[in-house]
Parts: C-alpha cells; structure tokens; sequence
C-alpha cells in the first residue's frame, strides 16, 4: 500500500497541489457540503469547478500525465456499464476519509467490488478531494466504480464515476444537468416509498438489520420492507447491518447486491454468490 499512497496523493509536490486546488474549490463552490438550495441557486458551479480543473491541468503536465493514467473510461454510459455486470452487485462504503479507510477501498477494488463509496460527511472539501484521488489511484486498473457521498462538486473535480445522494438531498434531474446522463447517480432510502420515488440509477435501501450506528434512528426495516422495495424499477441494495451470513436472505428478497462498512473493514467480504 506504500507505493498506492504515494501514488494516490502524488508525493509531497501532488499533496500540495491538491491542498491548493482544495482551497481554489473552497473558493469557487463553498466549504459547506452543497445542499440542494445552494444547487439550484447555483447553477453554475460544477462548471466553476470544470474551469479549475482545465486551468491546474493546463499550468501542470505532471498533474495532466496524473490525471490521463487515472482517467474512468467515459465510452460508454457508467449506468450501462452496472447494469451489465452479473448480480448481486458489491458495494463498499468508506468509514471516513482516512488511511485505514484508504486501506480498505484498495482492498474491495482488488476484490473487484462493483461499487465503492467513499463517505465522509464531515470533511472539508480539500482534504476530501485529496482523498478522493487517492482513492481513485488506489483502484486504477480495477473494476470498480466510485462515488462520493453527496459532494456533487469533489465527485467532478476527482474524476468519480458518480455521486450518491441522500434520499431528501439535491434532485436527481439536477445533477443530471449539471454532470451529464453518463454520470453515475445512486440514492440512499430508508423506506419502500422513497424508492418507488427515486429517479436515481440505483438505491441503497437500509438499515436492513439492526447496526450499532443507526440504532438511534428507531427499528430496522426488516426483509419485508426490502422485499417491497425490491419491486420498484429502481435497482436495491440492501445496507445496515449485513453480513456475510445474511447477505443471501437479502438477494432472496430481490436486493440487487448489498453494501457494507464493517464487513470490508473486516476482510468478511462478500462471495459473488453470497451463501448462508
């Protein structure tokens, strides 16, 4: 992982340039997380970001030849590319935006997880665009597709394949307009309803079961709400508290692939056919 790292943030010179570009980004799009007010008043700032990222890469060829050896394929629809994998699909979601998190996303990616979310509410966008690209070197050459939680803004300027937003945050026919139909867009629900309403490419639906983290948010869904959910033409992950051991009841209920933290972090990761 020595060399992944040092690729990811690019030395001591990639790590200042990315803390730069950070406070540019600050700059043109806000330190706060964009919520869908700031969006749709707006409306120019994926664009504010796409000048920054022309203009870094333009002053900067080392960071260009960086970019272009890292650069997601864009031949074809990211969506597409999903729906065309064999299920259950496989998503890991990051506990932060840290080094053991990076660990755990270079491990998912080598076990060719579909999808990897890197999650880290609380972080500024700097340090999270940092990150990100060192995320994004830590998967080069593998499968997986990323997405950052609910940064519209970070997930363009690190070249992510997409975003993933929460179920009351900004419309998804926004961020089409603003990153294209190509970009990948997942929602996260905590109700069948909420999934029947999604416009989004793909919803996380939980918590499933019960998990030390969202026990203040009152009962877990149960497979029944799953099994409902999985009606929607929405394709449903199923997330919050499973494992390994019930990820198959999951699959039986119609979810289209399940997601996790802890179970990643544990190297207990999902078998492409989830077994009991």
């Amino acid at each position: 992982m020595g060399k992944v790292g040092a690729c990811g943030a690019g030395g001591a010179r990639n790590r200042g340039w990315a803390t730069a570009f950070g406070a540019s980004l600050v700059a043109a799009v806000g330190s706060q997380p964009i919520v869908p007010q700031s969006i749709e008043w707006a409306p120019g700032n994926s664009a504010r970001v796409a000048e920054w990222v022309r203009a870094w890469r333009g002053c900067r060829p080392w960071l260009a030849e960086f970019m272009e050896r890292g650069e997601r394929d864009r031949s074809v629809p990211v969506v597409n590319r999903l729906l065309a994998r064999p299920r259950p699909w496989r998503c890991c979601i990051s506990d932060g935006a840290n080094r053991a998190a990076l660990d755990t996303i270079a491990f998912a990616a080598a076990k060719a997880a579909d999808l990897i979310q890197v999650r880290a509410k609380e972080m500024d966008a700097g340090r999270l665009l940092e990150f990100c690209f060192a995320a994004r070197a830590a998967c080069q050459g593998t499968g997986a597709l990323l997405l950052v939680n609910d940064r519209l803004d970070v997930a363009l300027a690190a070249g992510f394949d997409g975003v993933q937003l929460p179920a009351a945050g900004m419309p998804v026919g926004r961020v089409r307009e603003q990153a294209g139909a190509e970009f990948l867009v997942g929602q996260s629900c905590h109700s069948a309803a909420e999934v029947a309403q999604s416009q989004a490419d793909f919803a996380l639906l939980g918590p499933i079961f019960p998990t030390p983290s969202k026990l203040a948010f009152g009962p877990a869904l149960g497979l029944a709400a799953l099994r409902q959910a999985a009606e929607c033409a929405v394709p449903v992950l199923a997330v919050g508290g499973v494992t390994n051991g019930n990820a198959a009841a999951c699959i039986g209920a119609g979810a289209a692939g399940v997601a996790a933290i802890r179970a990643w972090q544990t190297g207990n990761f999902f078998s492409r056919q989830p077994v009991e």
